[in-house]
């Protein structure tokens, strides 16, 4: 079996690699190509995106942009300007939603089974952000067309699998398939141990993650906070930081291969947001062990067993206040949690329970 990997609209192999997220976004396709004859990777970078053959397996390829320098007109065209390697695939798929329209030309000119990935909903994601009216309705256009189009469709989500069947059309199979996580990895490290006191936060430092109502929640109790990430907020989170005196430490991107030893050196993970799609920061927390607070909105709470996992609590400074001093001042519900977190990880979202899923789909595919 041959697979064709579209990328997310615009996204490079070199973008991957400076956000630090390129060893996480390929152990599934370095797992699937000891089973494949070849993974074709179709990036939206240049010439430069086949430096990274090197940390590649040799039967996966990186195909990079070529002939035409315009993004959007290249994802019309990348199906025809690469069509002597599409007369060789077997299976198409996406990465998101994003770009999956490349997907379908291809699927449709050289009649290929068509495989749709969706880690977030877009026009969820859209109407949260409250995206302009015409960006929200090409979205579900989009949405439309990729669903029916799809010879088979995954969604990382209960909620997404939900939103998708009670909304669209789908032809093909659908399944839920969680974000892996790669649990050899993020585990729990020997003799690293947490210093007394300290939460910490990992992602984007955006409106979604409600930041501010977190350092006002920490506003009288007696905790550090570490942030990982970057984003827009960050100036203005460092200026409430400082005129609550709250004990924040901004660290900026981190490579995601350097996060576990991160996650193990803090007492508790937590993830503020108004919403998430399939939320990976808060997976690799549970998979270090870490006992782990989540607002109980969508995509964490499909994660977060409230008391059995995890801690879920609303997403305003007072209900996040009370479940970060219910937390920390249990040592016996943090051990827990943190103990039942790890199990969870490992019976739903090993990489090598995901990667048996989706070989498992293409295998249906290809047999019909």
């Amino acid at each position: 079996m041959t697979l064709a990997l579209f990328f997310t609209f615009g996204v490079s192999m070199r973008m991957w690699d400076e956000d630090g997220i390129m060893d996480r976004e390929l152990a599934l396709y370095k797992r699937l190509s000891e089973t494949v004859d070849h993974i074709y990777l179709f990036t939206y970078g240049d010439e430069r995106d086949t430096d990274y053959a090197d940390q590649l397996p040799d039967n996966v390829t990186v195909v990079p942009k070529k002939s035409v320098s315009n993004s959007l007109l290249y994802s019309f065209l990348c199906p025809v300007i690469h069509r002597d390697i599409f007369r060789d695939i077997d299976i198409v798929k996406t990465n998101q939603m994003l770009g999956s329209w490349t997907a379908i030309i291809a699927s449709v000119l050289f009649s290929i089974p068509l495989v749709v990935r969706t880690g977030y909903i877009l026009t969820k994601f859209y109407n949260k952000l409250e995206k302009p009216l015409p960006i929200r309705l090409v979205a579900r256009v989009l949405e439309t067309v990729s669903y029916a189009a799809a010879d088979g469709i995954i969604t990382s989500s209960p909620h997404g699998y939900d939103y998708i069947e009670s909304r669209y059309w789908t032809r093909g199979s659908h399944q839920m398939v969680p974000n892996y996580i790669e649990t050899d990895v993020f585990a729990p490290m020997d003799g690293v141990e947490p210093e007394p006191d300290t939460l910490l936060f990992v992602g984007r430092l955006a409106e979604q993650k409600n930041l501010h109502a977190l350092l006002r929640a920490l506003d009288d109790l007696p905790y550090s906070l570490t942030l990982v990430g970057e984003g827009p907020l960050e100036d203005n989170l460092r200026s409430l930081a400082t005129s609550l005196n709250v004990d924040a430490k901004f660290i900026g991107r981190v490579p995601n291969h350097e996060i576990p030893r991160i996650i193990n050196k803090h007492e508790a993970f937590i993830l503020p947001s108004h919403f998430e799609g399939m939320p990976k920061s808060i997976l690799e927390a549970m998979s270090c062990g870490v006992p782990c607070i989540g607002t109980d909105v969508d995509g964490t709470r499909d994660v977060v067993d409230d008391g059995e996992t995890g801690v879920l609590c609303e997403t305003d400074s007072e209900s996040l206040g009370e479940a970060i001093h219910r937390l920390m001042s249990e040592t016996e519900l943090r051990t827990r949690l943190g103990s039942n977190a790890r199990a969870e990880i490992l019976e739903n979202y090993s990489l090598d329970g995901v990667t048996q899923a989706e070989q498992a789909l293409y295998k249906r595919l290809l047999k019909r």
